[in-house]
């Protein structure tokens, strides 16, 4: 029966413990334009510095013919990009921040054009909008996990009535696989990439 109980309470921990972690990425803004963000900044950081200084000269020059073109009120403007190229020609931004704005408004520009649906055929985009769609479903439910987080801490509480230590070590057990789970995958990464370092100078 002790067996049992444990391994009921184990499984109700570990539940526990991947509820109020997906409450707190919702809590935290995690989103997947959020993922898109952080994935261009690496790839700028993990490029070659000659690398960096290319691209920083290509964006530019892309930028100065938007400013040009929305000086003269010019048809052909390119309203997404305006704001961005304008931050970093007042030194409001750095370059790092110009090629993750550009990115990103690329990307807003072909969403806005449907132009990613339209070529949902490639994999890439179609992993892409998949994930997309999985991320906005599941935090769909946040009112539901919310409700089956009390639920199973009323559950938990009522195992460990008679019981506060018991109680106390199975709450430290979950805020410790919390902490796992949000550390666990960084520090993985962090250590990959100390012995393997990473150059996405082909990719800019």
């Amino acid at each position: 029966m002790k067996t049992l109980k444990k391994l009921f309470v184990f499984l109700l921990c570990g539940l526990l413990s991947i509820i109020i972690f997906s409450l707190l990425l919702y809590a935290t803004g995690f989103s997947f334009n959020n993922i898109t963000q952080d994935i261009f900044g690496d790839i700028y950081d993990y490029s070659s510095l000659s690398s960096q200084h290319a691209l920083v000269s290509k964006l530019n020059k892309s930028c100065g013919m938007i400013l040009l073109l929305k000086e003269a009120q010019s048809q052909e403007r390119v309203k997404d990009f305006e704001n961005i190229c304008e931050q970093h020609a007042n030194k409001t931004i750095g370059n790092k921040a110009l090629f993750i704005g550009y990115l990103s408004g690329s990307v807003n520009l072909l969403t806005k054009n449907n132009l990613i649906v339209k070529n949902n055929e490639i994999p890439f985009v179609r992993s892409a909008l998949n994930i997309n769609t999985k991320i906005n479903r599941f935090f769909g439910y946040k009112i539901l996990l919310f409700v089956l987080l009390v639920f199973l801490l009323s559950v938990l509480f009522f195992i460990y009535s008679d019981n506060i230590k018991g109680l106390l070590l199975s709450l430290g057990s979950i805020f410790l696989n919390v902490s796992l789970i949000i550390l666990a995958p960084f520090i993985i990464l962090k250590i990959y990439i100390h012995f393997n370092p990473i150059d996405t100078s082909f990719i800019i």
